[in-house]
């Protein structure tokens, strides 16, 4: 009796593992051959990447940047009391060559192939720019004029206080070989430490704060315009040390 049922479920699943295998290996080449490129041969590349291709990689990396965020967003409210963002750029990291590229290298890059992330930067430049559209649309003009003044001192503080540390350690990081371009003046490199250091994530700050239900009081105006500020300030620090860094060392920005 035991012979025959393990004839039986030999001969009926139990132990189709060739069957089973064939399917595994018929969908991975499936997904490869839509993920290939499909064009014409470019210079040494045996093919080229046609407006289908870079249609459906675009559409298939949203839907898994979006499954993503969705996942470890949720998990990181659930486990850590995070908000959604945090989780969001956790996935970030993930997605990224940080550890799906580094436990799974082949599948990060035919799915993220290089050619198609000027695409996706496109694409995601457009959502954050759509984003914060909306948030200028919930942002309360009445907060914003009560508290202009205590903005302008909150966002004073936070750009004074960066460019005095970076003042500070700059010096010591001029002497660490290859972190900064050859014959650039401390003034620059101060400038320019002082600049990265003061600029604000205000994306993810809009979305703590609407999360948080905050985009209406007056402490969340206060934020965002404090933020608001930085960022407009140290935006064009940087702008300018990268300009005479182009002029004066012709270092490319690119």
């Amino acid at each position: 009796l035991a012979r025959d049922m393990a004839r039986s479920g030999s001969e009926w699943g139990w132990g189709k593992r060739m069957p089973q295998q064939g399917v595994i290996d018929s969908l991975i080449s499936t997904v490869t051959g839509i993920l290939a490129p499909h064009g014409p041969a470019v210079g040494a590349i045996a093919k080229s990447y046609t407006p289908g291709d870079f249609s459906v990689h675009f559409f298939l990396q949203l839907a898994v940047i979006l499954l993503a965020c969705r996942v470890v967003g949720w998990a990181g409210q659930k486990l850590l009391g995070q908000p959604q963002v945090v989780g969001e750029m956790i996935a970030g990291v993930i997605l990224g060559p940080s550890l799906f590229g580094l436990l799974f290298p082949d599948f990060q890059l035919a799915l993220f192939p290089k050619e198609t992330r000027n695409v996706l930067y496109a694409g995601a430049q457009l959502g954050v720019g759509l984003y914060m559209f909306m948030v200028g649309l919930t942002l309360n003009l009445d907060h914003f004029k009560a508290k202009a003044k205590s903005a302008a001192g909150v966002s004073a503080a936070g750009i004074v206080v960066p460019f005095l540390l970076a003042a500070l350690i700059t010096p010591m990081l001029l002497t660490v070989p290859g972190l900064f371009a050859p014959g650039i003046s401390n003034a620059n490199a101060t400038l320019f430490m002082g600049a990265c250091i003061a600029l604000t994530a205000f994306p993810m700050l809009a979305r703590i704060i609407n999360e948080r239900g905050l985009a209406n009081s007056s402490l969340g105006t206060l934020s965002l315009t404090a933020g608001a500020f930085d960022d407009a300030s140290s935006w064009c620090v940087l702008a300018i040390v990268l300009a005479e860094g182009v002029v004066v060392l012709g270092v490319p920005t690119y």
